[in-house]
C-alpha cells in the first residue's frame, strides 16, 4: 500500500505543477525528474517510516 500512496502523491504533484511548465517538453522533463527522484527516494522514505 505504501508504494501506491507514495506514487499517487507524486503524480498529484505533477498534475498540480505541470501546467506551469508550458509546453509538452517542459512537462515531460518535470515528470521525468520527479520520477527519478521518486524511484531513488522511496526506499529511503520507506525505511525512515519503518515500513
Amino acid at each position: 500500500m505504501f508504494p501506491i500512496t507514495f506514487y499517487a502523491l507524486l503524480c498529484g504533484l505533477v498534475g498540480l505543477f505541470s501546467p506551469r511548465f508550458g509546453r509538452w517538453y517542459g512537462r515531460l522533463m518535470f515528470g521525468a525528474v520527479l520520477g527519478v527522484f521518486a524511484a531513488t527516494a522511496m526506499p529511503h522514505v520507506r525505511a525512515l517510516a519503518g515500513l
